[in-house]
């Protein structure tokens, strides 16, 4: 038989204790309408959980040591969930938290926030960790990191740490109640392009989409895995849909020949590395088999598909 290290629970407390005491320098409250976490990212700057951010404007931060300062929306990203924050003044640590690489299965793992009334904390495992992966909205996640922890309900946006205190990811909430840490390469990236531009830029086709099925006798005539679809069911008239042929009523079965579960995969493949691609349609078009090529274009502010 394998011989396992033994453990001191007392040992192990009193080092999940240290770790909390260390990362409470980082950690802020986020109140916008409701209240969040978020951690410093740079001495100016905080990373937030954009679900947790219920408006743009009048939003306040509770730094470590208690003061509540205003804060302003750099820009908030959907396709990551991440959302960064500017501080009037510069106030946070000196040295933001050190990031570590990709987890394992069964890696201990730390969650850390703050609320109203002082630092949240939970503690668990990485439960499942894979690959890339890509959410409804199109966001590119670098790995997809289950995080076995209870979260408290402010504590959307906590830092997610190792046991040396590295900053693995950020804590939202998945499907199903799981908890998910976005990976630390991913905050990266949306944080460069908020910063600068106050947006990440999403792909855009310029057509209102609703799930069809398309019945088993379709499905098997087309050679379809799927009986499920996308029917177009309103058209942007200076959009990519419309400058492409696209219509009303035409129903699209396959992008760039992968087969189409719907409207959420669609959605997923618009995301920000689509811009400016060609991509070619297949769709049914009154019953007959059609195929169209689009040039995606860049998702407007106010607009979703």
């Amino acid at each position: 038989m394998p011989e396992y290290p033994s453990w001191s629970l007392s040992e192990l407390s009193r080092a999940l204790t240290r770790l909390v005491d260390q990362a409470a320098g980082h950690v802020v409250a986020v109140q916008a309408r409701g209240f969040a976490s978020g951690f410093f990212w740079t001495p100016e700057l905080i990373v937030t959980a954009e679900a947790g951010l219920g408006r743009d404007d009048d939003i306040g931060v509770i730094l470590p040591n208690g003061e509540r300062r205003n804060a302003s929306l750099l820009g908030r990203d959907p396709s990551t969930a991440v959302a960064v924050l500017k501080v009037a003044t510069a106030t946070g640590p000196a040295t933001s938290l050190d990031a570590t690489g990709p987890c394992a299965a069964g890696q201990l793992a730390i969650v850390v926030g703050r609320r109203q009334e002082g630092v949240i904390s939970g503690f668990g495992t990485i439960g499942m960790a894979s690959g890339p992966w890509r959410t409804m909205y199109g966001g590119e996640i670098d790995h997809l990191l289950h995080v076995s922890a209870v979260l408290d309900r402010h504590g959307e946006g906590s830092a997610v740490l190792d046991m040396d205190g590295r900053l693995i990811g950020m804590a939202v909430r998945g499907r199903r109640a799981n908890v998910l840490a976005i990976p630390t390469a991913t905050i990266a990236r949306s944080v460069a392009q908020l910063a600068a531009h106050g947006r990440v830029a999403r792909g855009y086709l310029g057509a209102g989409l609703r799930p069809i099925h398309l019945g088993d006798e379709a499905a098997q005539r087309m050679h379809r895995t799927t009986d499920r679809a996308a029917i177009i069911v309103s058209i942007d008239p200076e959009g990519p849909a419309k400058r492409a042929g696209l219509m009303l009523g035409d129903i699209i079965t396959d992008w760039n020949g992968e087969q189409l579960t719907g409207v959420r995969d669609l959605l997923r493949h618009l995301g920000p590395s689509s811009v400016g691609k060609v991509v070619d349609v297949s769709l049914l078009r009154a019953g007959s088999d059609a195929r169209v090529s689009v040039t995606i274009g860049e998702r407007p502010r106010s607009e979703s598909g």
